[in-house]
């Protein structure tokens, strides 16, 4: 197992705007980090793209796991993909 921890976050609505996390395997050890200087966008946006790549990254680096935990501090984002909003933000 692989579990990602994600936060992204922006200075304003919409605002300067940044995002990183990091990848651990079932040991709690950290297997890699990973974070964006990502311009002008809102906090959710910030959110949805640092999970994003998260994701991409932990299936590149997925070798022999089985699956990977994704842990958010966003309940408007986790609602998001949960159920599949169609939303259109700037």
């Amino acid at each position: 197992m692989l579990k990602m921890n994600t936060d992204g976050a922006s200075q304003g609505i919409p605002g300067i705007a940044g995002a990183g996390g990091l990848l651990r395997n079932e040991k709690g050890e950290w297997v890699m980090g990973f974070a964006a200087h990502l311009g002008v966008c809102t906090s959710v946006a910030a959110e949805l793209y640092v999970i994003r790549t998260g994701l991409a990254l932990a299936l590149a680096w997925k070798y022999g796991y089985s699956s990977i935990v994704c842990e958010v501090d966003a309940k408007s984002v986790l609602q998001l993909i949960e159920n599949g909003n169609n939303i259109h933000h700037p």
